[in-house]
């Protein structure tokens, strides 16, 4: 096997996706970004680099189309060759501008429905995250094509990994952003989330008022869909207990009282076989003794 044939990008685009087999859009757009400086490649330069290169391609058939994955079997190859095969997939290593790059060549996708399934199935599992990951430049890019209540979701979940890079004040804006996307296509689970990481983030970044405002509807939002899905009804003491916490940073004693006690009732009803439960129980009653015993 040549030395070249695994440096070049469309063999490091397997090697960065690991095991699991793309499809050949995906593919594709990878190995572009892996190389944007050089020359465009084509959906049939990557059919006939598998034909060319089987010692470096696997390719297989699925219901929803052809898979191209790195091979990985040993064949007739010695140790030795095994070992410096190995050496050379690791020579080569990604950048942030690299990263970005292969976002943006997987947001353009978007505008361009394909027949594969598993086309759009990689889309949704990995973009957000490709999105938010390095500079931060490809979600520029998905914000350009949002309208749709799936590239909006997209969207809106990129914005809420990249919050985790940013400063608190930069993720209030970013968090904002996300929870607008959701509201205007009625996910009110989803609101309730952000609206949740929302109130953390106004808190850390030294506003506490605001935060007990996003969290006294957050609590508000649980209880509505909680009859729905019990997870809901588990976080109604963890936002109550949240809340009376803020209550007593901002001087309302009485109502963080209020607040802790009902969070209690909340754990209590839970406690029976769940340890994280029980534990939110100990800490609610915790806050209630500090809340208490403070002057």
């Amino acid at each position: 096997m040549s030395s070249s044939a695994v440096q070049s990008p469309l063999a490091q685009a397997l090697r960065r996706a690991g095991i699991g087999g793309l499809p050949l859009e995906i593919w594709v757009a990878i190995a572009n970004g892996w190389s944007a400086e050089g020359p465009r490649i084509s959906a049939t330069d990557a059919k006939e680099f598998a034909r060319a290169h089987p010692e470096v391609v696997r390719s297989y058939e699925t219901a929803d189309g052809t898979r191209y994955d790195r091979q990985t079997g040993i064949g007739p190859r010695t140790v030795g060759e095994s070992m410096a095969i190995s050496a050379e997939w690791a020579t080569a290593t990604s950048s942030a501008g690299r990263e970005t790059n292969i976002a943006l060549e997987l947001v353009a996708l978007l505008k361009k429905p394909s027949p594969d399934r598993g086309v759009a199935d990689f889309l949704r599992r990995n973009l957000p995250e490709q999105c938010a990951e390095e500079t931060g430049k490809a979600v520029e890019a998905l914000r350009a094509h949002a309208g749709s209540p799936e590239i909006d979701s997209l969207l809106g979940r990129a914005l809420i990994k990249r919050a985790r890079l940013v400063s608190p004040s930069d993720q209030v804006d970013l968090l904002r952003e996300a929870m607008s996307l959701f509201q205007s296509h009625d996910d009110l689970a989803a609101v309730a989330e952000i609206r949740a990481k929302l109130a953390a983030a106004l808190e850390e970044s030294g506003d506490p008022h605001a935060a007990v405002v996003e969290l006294e509807r957050v609590q508000t939002e649980y209880r509505s869909l909680a009859p729905e899905n019990e997870f809901y009804g588990r976080a109604i003491g963890v936002a109550l207990l949240n809340l009376g916490r803020l209550y007593g940073v901002t001087g309302r004693r009485r109502e963080a009282k209020q607040v802790t006690k009902a969070a209690i009732a909340e754990f209590r009803w839970g406690a029976a076989g769940d340890r994280h439960t029980l534990a939110n129980l100990c800490r609610a009653k915790e806050q209630l003794s500090r809340l208490r015993w403070r002057r």
